[in-house]
């Protein structure tokens, strides 16, 4: 049930940050958030150690992962940099949004 919960408040996120559903990377970054959601300790590492738990179930490279994620990024609203700091403000605001909506957060 938390999954769930969890999975509506990044949907609205990246809704209210202009992200495309039907683009492969806002479906990457969904994945993402949803493991950062899970370990803040992953954006420490996104490419040694985040990439690759996308690799397997999108049967992906890291250069097709990013390549996507940037393309999602450049279709969207979101103009605040690259990736990295993408990652870091979007996750911010899903735990709000989650304390927000459903009261409870990390």
């Amino acid at each position: 049930m938390e999954e769930i919960l969890i999975s509506s408040a990044i949907d609205r996120v990246l809704s209210r940050n202009g992200f495309r559903s039907n683009l492969i990377g806002t479906q990457l970054i969904h994945f993402c958030l949803m493991c950062l959601y899970r370990d803040p300790e992953l954006i420490k590492s996104v490419s040694k150690r985040l990439y690759p738990m996308i690799e397997t179930p999108y049967k992906m490279s890291s250069q097709q992962i990013e390549r996507n994620i940037r393309y999602s990024i450049a279709k969207s609203d979101f103009n605040l940099g690259g990736i990295l700091v993408m990652l870091r403000v979007l996750r911010d605001e899903v735990v709000d949004e989650v304390m927000r909506s459903y009261g409870r957060g990390e």
